[in-house]
């Protein structure tokens, strides 16, 4: 016993040591991270008096500020957590949507039918008939129609907002009878053509252990919500398409097809707090849904028979709805969105274009720009800071053009790039020393960007 416990002591030692000297090897470089650039186009004069920052972290213990100011100066700031620094928020924020009968192209669905797992009606109903079918073994692949065991597809809502979680098994003081009245507002029709496999699996004592349900090709449906947290409540989209030509189905049970907003002010859920505040037509199709950083603005690009529209809609101010024509054109365009507190950018084509909002939370169109290349740049979501003349954009380095550059990963660098006066006046690629342990080590962008940026 005595050895046993000298042997566990020793293991520990090392495995502390070991730890210890990782932790040296990272933070060593905690003062001396250094930027490189690889110009493109233009020169640093225009990066006067613009802070670009830059966000690092491993394992969420150790983490690095780098601060680049002007083009020039570039400044460190280093930290130690002992313990992990997460995320207390659990789920995905937002609205999820889905129906038992759904099944996502090339995928499955599973039932467990063993222990106390109470089946909905329509589900028993498919397996009493696979039942009079089935034989011992693994039974898989009768088609079914979805329409003979249910008129309207049985819905399954879940609500993520920070700190709480809503779903519709869950039963409390606050939405007792709030996710039935909502099964109630939105009722979608079965189709005829909506058809899938289905069959059981069975345990060894040839009893039914699972249902399994997989798609068709060609009479799959897509059901999801398109959705976006605000600072007070969620707003979201029902998406109830055919998934081989994309139309919607049949919306005429529902308020409509459209952008809905739910007030969840106090954690109070209430059908009566629920509105649809954007109505959209049968032909058109949201590419982009975001919010402000601040969560109060909701930015949507739609298109539809018409081309490609941004609308903006405010959580705070309902009543404000703005819609702004971006290009005549319909088919699938490249293009990027950067969306903040003040301003929001679209970048179709080459072309920048910038909107404003004044104090009022109006916004207007302020700027444009030729940006080549643009697409080749901005791979990811680029953040965005404009001075009145200067717009500059900040991204992470995509794949392609860090290969150009480096034979390692290019994690924690950045692409800069400045337009002015209708032009490109800047591009660069920002190299950052962080990438040399990015592989050993695992440094990464402190979250999904890890970019911000401001004019002094």
């Amino acid at each position: 016993m005595k050895k046993q416990l000298l042997c566990m002591c020793a293991l520990v030692l090392l495995a502390c040591f070991g730890l210890g000297t990782a932790h040296a090897s990272v933070s060593s470089t905690a003062n001396q991270v250094q930027l490189t650039e690889h110009l493109i186009a233009g020169d640093r004069t225009a990066l006067e008096n613009l802070c670009v920052q830059t966000r690092s972290q491993e394992a969420q213990q150790l983490f690095w500020d780098t601060t680049l100011r002007s083009g020039s100066t570039v400044e460190n700031t280093f930290r130690f957590s002992p313990k992990p620094t997460l995320s207390s928020q659990s789920g995905n924020p937002g609205l999820q949507l889905d129906s038992d009968f759904v099944v996502p192209l090339h995928g499955s669905k599973y039932f467990s039918m063993i222990g106390s797992h109470s089946f909905p009606s329509a589900l028993k109903s498919v397996v009493q008939d696979l039942t009079q079918k089935t034989e011992a073994g693994m039974t898989e692949g009768f088609p079914i129609r979805v329409s003979d065991y249910t008129d309207f597809y049985p819905l399954d809502f879940q609500l993520t907002i920070p700190g709480l979680v809503w779903n519709a098994n869950s039963k409390n003081y606050h939405n007792e009878d709030f996710w039935a009245q909502m099964q109630e507002t939105f009722r979608f029709p079965v189709p005829p053509e909506h058809r899938l496999t289905a069959g059981l699996r069975v345990n060894h004592s040839v009893t039914p252990a699972e249902l399994v349900f997989a798609s068709i090709e060609g009479q799959s449906v897509q059901l999801q919500a398109l959705s976006q947290v605000s600072s007070s409540g969620v707003w979201f989209i029902p998406n109830v398409r055919w998934e081989t030509d994309n139309t919607l189905l049949d919306y005429s049970h529902t308020p409509g097809y459209g952008v809905y907003y739910l007030d969840c002010t106090d954690g109070v859920l209430s059908i009566d707090r629920l509105e649809r505040v954007l109505p959209l037509k049968a032909d058109q199709e949201i590419l982009r849904m975001e919010t402000s950083p601040d969560k109060t603005i909701l930015y949507l690009v739609v298109r539809g028979s018409h081309g490609h529209d941004l609308h903006i809609l405010s959580a705070q101010h309902p009543e404000i709805q703005q819609h702004f024509h971006l290009t005549d054109a319909t088919q699938e365009l490249p293009w990027a969105m950067v969306s903040e507190n003040d301003l929001v950018v679209q970048i179709f084509e080459n072309q920048i274009h910038l909107y404003t909002a004044d104090a009022n939370g109006v916004f207007a169109p302020c700027f444009s720009a030729s940006l080549p290349d643009a697409q080749q740049f901005f791979a990811y979501m680029p953040r965005a800071a404009f001075d009145g003349q200067r717009l500059a954009l900040v991204s992470r380095i995509p794949h392609e053009l860090c290969q150009e550059i480096t034979d390692r990963s290019c994690a924690n660098g950045f692409v800069l790039v400045v337009c002015e006066a209708g032009k490109r006046t800047y591009a660069g690629l920002w190299e950052n020393s962080m990438d040399a342990a990015s592989t050993r080590y695992g440094v990464g962008p402190l979250d999904e960007n890890g970019l911000s940026l401001a004019w002094d």
